[in-house]
């Protein structure tokens, strides 16, 4: 019998799972392909309830009339259509699939802030990994919790990096973070920007 799925179900689903294979350092095209399909629907049911979601956010910021989604459908739509375009290629980084994990992971906070710790243990490698991207008004207090969950994450190797989080998501599910702050994700809406 087939299982009754939401939106939003089937979105926390591709986010988790990209979310493991970006920190098995696995193929860059799936992570972004099932980033990209997870936060389209997390934008979309932000946009539904009248949530200021990330592409809200970052299409404020942008000047040229493009929209955070138009950027991010680029790669998308080559990773899934070759009707037009069958010898094309692309440059295509697995450093931007980081960036679009954050804004699905944020914008899922944002629908329901106690649905996945692979969100909120992305949210904090995202930042320790640079902590610049911490905004200013509550960098201060992130700043250390960040440092002592991933401490030496900062000066390796972006394999490494991603092994660190890939060991503290594992940790996750295997309860050594359960009872603290961090295995209780609402704690992370307060640190989305609104």
């Amino acid at each position: 019998m087939p299982n009754e799925l939401t939106k939003l179900d089937v979105a926390f689903r591709q986010v988790a799972v990209a979310i493991q294979l970006f920190f098995e350092d696995r193929d860059p095209v799936s992570v972004y392909t099932l980033a990209g399909n997870a936060w389209e629907i997390f934008d979309s049911l932000c946009r539904h309830q009248d949530l200021d979601g990330w592409s809200m956010h970052v299409d404020k910021q942008l000047s040229t009339g493009i929209s955070l989604r138009q950027v991010v459908n680029v790669y998308r739509n080559f990773f899934k259509h070759a009707d037009r375009d069958p010898g094309d290629t692309i440059k295509f980084s697995d450093e931007w699939n980081e960036h679009l994990l954050f804004f699905a992971a944020s914008d899922s906070f944002l629908l329901d802030e106690t649905r996945l710790v692979e969100c909120a243990i992305f949210h904090t490698w995202y930042f320790a990994v640079d902590e610049e991207r911490i905004p200013s008004g509550i960098r201060e207090e992130i700043i250390s919790t960040v440092r002592a969950e991933l401490p030496k994450i900062r000066g390796v190797s972006r394999s490494e990096q991603k092994a660190m989080g890939k060991e503290l998501l594992d940790s996750s599910k295997f309860g050594s973070l359960i009872g603290d702050q961090w295995s209780d994700v609402t704690e992370f809406n307060r640190w989305i920007i609104r």
